[in-house]
């Protein structure tokens, strides 16, 4: 024998009753489950029943909060990390089933195996950030009562290591740039950011080949961010005045200049 509860939970538009309906093993746990839904209407977190899954959810996400509420070159970054990852990987779940094992799950895989291209799993860094986009469009479904609870909250994340960045000095600099002649890089990494046609290189891909030519010229611990660093310090140690400097980098002010 089976027990089941039906619970009105509100009326549509013409008027008509909607009912929740669930079966439970005992009569205890349907019970309890019906309990469980009196006080989430009494409380006001009741949230009906969707058939959306979450990359349904996340296509709308990317349209109304992602493109009005961040800078264009993260939202193509959070546009690349959903449609090649987290969609193939989660998108079928509906939104209301998916649980904590599931994303727990995901960061595992793509620890393991999650490279697209080659084999291989992706860095902790990167399934981090796979992560944290994940748990912003969750808490973004929480609060448009989507969902009742972030299921992001109780995963656990792998531990990064703390990277040690080579000092770049003049001498660093020079054979790093040399290293790619001959190459259409070369003219890239000396004045940042076009390629032969005008058209400003992938991010992502301009970041991979500086790391790929450091490693190359014998320093593959210097990326591409180092460089910015390492501009300021030698502009001062060739003794250009700071505002030049925090002009050149874009600081609102010489204190924050010198303090970075």
């Amino acid at each position: 024998m089976s027990w089941f509860y039906r619970v009105d939970v509100g009326r549509d538009a013409s008027g008509k009753r909607i009912q929740k309906q669930k079966e439970g093993r005992t009569r205890r746990e349907a019970d309890r489950a019906m309990r469980e839904l009196k006080r989430d209407l009494d409380n006001g977190t009741y949230i009906p029943s969707s058939r959306t899954i979450l990359a349904q959810y996340l296509e709308e996400w990317k349209a109304d909060h992602v493109t009005h509420n961040v800078r264009d070159s993260t939202a193509k970054e959070y546009r690349r990390i959903i449609d090649r990852y987290i969609v193939p990987q989660l998108g079928n779940h509906r939104m209301q089933d998916l649980k904590s094992h599931h994303i727990q799950g995901y960061v595992s895989r793509m620890l393991k195996s999650g490279r697209v291209r080659g084999e291989g799993g992706l860095s902790p860094t990167t399934v981090r950030n796979h992560f944290r986009v994940l748990s912003e469009a969750l808490k973004h479904a929480v609060d448009m009562d989507i969902i009742k609870t972030n299921p992001a909250d109780r995963v656990k994340l792998p531990k990064v290591d703390k990277f040690e960045p080579e000092i770049v000095t003049t001498e660093v600099a020079r054979k790093i740039l040399d290293e790619p002649e001959g190459t259409p890089w070369h003219t890239a990494f000396h004045l940042a950011f076009c390629n032969d046609r005008g058209v400003p290189f992938n991010p992502s891909s301009f970041s991979h080949a500086f790391r790929r030519m450091a490693g190359k010229a014998g320093y593959p611990n210097v990326r591409l961010h180092d460089t910015r660093h390492a501009h300021a310090t030698i502009l001062l140690g060739a003794e250009v005045h700071p505002k030049v400097v925090q002009e050149r980098h874009g600081h609102s002010t010489i204190v924050v200049a010198m303090g970075i």
